[in-house]
């Protein structure tokens, strides 16, 4: 009994002693490997990047404090819409935009590997609107926006057959544009503005017909001119109009007036390109480049060479680095496109 007693106080000193050892080793190791078991636990997981800067590996600390050096950067303060006393005209708002630190650094935290996490941005208005100005005719959207809008006028002069191919130009550079078409041409040719609406583009009033000059109307009958091509667009396609154009680009007080009531924008163009269109495709560069600036909106009619023009025409935008869109999409006041890229300068 006396020798079991002494074996087994001999087992457990040995237990004893190993357990130590062993307590000491896992010490040792914990000291040795803390910083990269944390990192690889706790961590962001691999492959992880944010706005493409890789940051696989970094405790929520260390991530907060990049997000915070990109707020620094990326924040931009709101502006109003401008109203021009001199032509009456409206430039439109630019909401502010800055990072939502806390949120960029949770979806940065949590997102799975290989993920390239953009920041999560939060837009304020500016304190003068578009709505201020509600009767106020449009030349331009905000010239911080990398952005021009294309603008197709489309009437019963316009060239039919030339439609498609400019929608074919359209899709393959996958733009939307917004046509703005006259009720009669739309009544007559519904398979068209089913086209064009089917193609992702914005369909605009452009008033009924064209060999009626909507400036001669008086109040009540302009605006039976644009409800009934609204009413037109909404049973062929399904849309509520919400921009006009006035053909020629003629209009007076009354008739911006009558588009406020109902609840439409006057927009106008920056640039008009038909007397560009007969030109050499070799003379349009000179003459676009000279006309270029960011919140531009240009005109273009569907008439004689217009799927070469329009390819001519896009190409050197693109070229100078302009991202091509609706008027929709220039006039809002966001600052970024509808594919969430931010497009101001």
């Amino acid at each position: 009994m006396h020798f079991r007693s002494i074996h087994f106080k001999a087992l457990t000193a040995k237990k004893i002693l190993f357990s130590a050892v062993l307590l000491i080793l896992l010490c040792l190791a914990y000291t040795t490997l803390k910083d990269p078991l944390q990192r690889y636990l706790f961590g962001v997981k691999r492959d992880v990047c944010f706005m493409n800067i890789p940051l696989a590996g970094k405790l929520e600390p260390e991530v907060e404090f990049f997000v915070r050096q990109a707020a620094k950067i990326y924040y931009f303060y709101p502006s109003s819409a401008v109203f021009i006393p001199e032509t009456k005209e409206v430039i439109p708002e630019l909401n502010a935009c800055y990072i939502d630190v806390q949120k960029t650094v949770v979806k940065i935290m949590q997102a799975p590997p290989g993920s390239n996490i953009k920041p999560v941005y939060v837009e304020t208005r500016p304190l003068l609107t578009l709505n201020d100005y509600p009767a106020s005719p449009i030349y331009q959207g905000h010239p911080a926006k990398k952005q021009i809008a294309l603008m197709f006028s489309v009437s019963c002069s316009s060239t039919d057959k030339y439609i498609e191919d400019l929608l074919d130009v359209l899709a393959r550079e996958n733009i939307r544009a917004t046509f703005f078409l006259t009720g009669k041409w739309a009544e007559e040719n519904p398979e068209y503005v089913n086209l064009i609406f089917n193609h992702g583009h914005e369909l605009g009033n452009h008033g009924y017909q064209e060999d009626i000059a909507i400036t001669g109307l008086k109040g009540a009958e302009m605006q039976g001119d644009i409800v009934k091509t609204n009413a037109l667009l909404f049973r062929l396609a399904g849309v509520k109009a919400v921009n006009f154009t006035p053909n020629h680009g003629e209009y007076n007080d009354l008739l911006l007036e009558a588009v406020s009531r109902l609840g439409m924008r006057t927009v106008l163009w920056s640039v008009n390109t038909a007397d560009w269109q007969t030109a050499e495709l070799k003379k349009i560069a000179d003459t676009v480049r000279e006309s270029l600036g960011n919140g531009k909106i240009i005109r273009i009619q569907p008439t004689e060479q217009p799927a070469a023009f329009l390819a001519e025409l896009i190409a050197i935008l693109q070229d100078e680095g302009y991202e091509l869109t609706s008027v929709e999409e220039l006039l809002s006041p966001s600052p970024f496109s509808s594919e969430g890229r931010l497009i101001v300068e």
